[in-house]
């Protein structure tokens, strides 16, 4: 186990290597977010001694040790995924303030709020002209 400057090293070394990582994956602000993010939780997983507070306990200690990893993770795919960073706060919002559907999050995931995908007036006309009549 590092100690003083070490410790220090460690956390530096691997929160720069998640921004790193972020910077890698594009020129998108969303991605150096990600990157600061996830190191972040690194360090401060590396801090708190998590990994080894993990591996030790059992039952329920563990399960939630590992659900609260992962809402963690999943924030942090959220923040990558996101195509910019009004994205991000719309989802942010609606996860933690709001508990509806909303437009601004289906636009910004571009879901359609009918069922089945959605099909041009052109693409129908093209499978009908398609279809052999009998």
């Amino acid at each position: 186990m590092a100690t003083g400057k070490g410790k220090f090293n460690t956390y530096r070394n691997l929160w720069l290597t998640m921004l790193l990582g972020g910077l890698r994956h594009g020129a998108n602000w969303t991605f150096v977010l990600w990157g600061f993010y996830q190191g972040l939780i690194l360090v401060i997983y590396r801090m708190l001694g998590v990994e080894n507070a993990g591996a030790k306990s059992q039952g329920l200690v563990r399960a939630l040790h590992v659900l609260w990893f992962f809402q963690l993770t999943c924030i942090g795919w959220l923040i990558f995924r996101a195509q910019n960073l009004d994205t991000i706060g719309i989802f942010l919002r609606s996860i933690f303030t709001d508990l509806r559907v909303t437009q601004p999050a289906m636009d910004a995931l571009r879901i359609s709020p009918t069922p089945g995908p959605p099909i041009s007036k052109m693409r129908c006309a093209r499978i009908s002209n398609a279809t052999p009549k009998s």
